[in-house]
């Protein structure tokens, strides 16, 4: 079974993602950046769902240091977020450097848009 990491520290997301895809897939969390960094540290994950809203650090400085790690530099990432992205952030070069699977804003993307795009990142 593949693994995913979830990063999000809202137990309410956890709980609706884990009730969509806990069947699915292997899920690991993590609240945090420094949680994520242990949890794929210990068992490289085929792929990270991620809040962009973390405890205590910055969802997109996260997203920076997470892809220096040459493990996980190729990692299909999807961003998961109740924070909405202007279309100017998800075309410039920063964003694109980051090599984002895709981009679900939480309240427009439902749990199987989630489920789909996680199947198909890793077919």
């Amino acid at each position: 079974m593949k693994r995913i990491l979830l990063i999000d520290s809202n137990r309410y997301s956890q709980k609706n993602i884990t009730k969509q895809l806990g069947h699915m897939y292997t899920l690991d969390y993590a609240r945090d950046a420094s949680e994520a960094v242990i949890a794929a540290d210990k068992k490289i994950p085929d792929a990270v769902v991620m809040e962009l809203t973390l405890a205590g650090h910055s969802g997109l400085e996260f997203l920076y240091e997470f892809r220096t790690y040459p493990d996980w530099r190729d990692l299909p990432l999807i961003v998961y977020s109740t924070i909405k992205l202007s279309a100017e952030v998800l075309n410039s070069a920063a964003w694109k450097q980051l090599a984002i699977t895709e981009y679900l804003y939480k309240p427009e993307a439902s749990l199987e848009r989630l489920a789909f795009s996680l199947e198909k990142a890793l077919a």
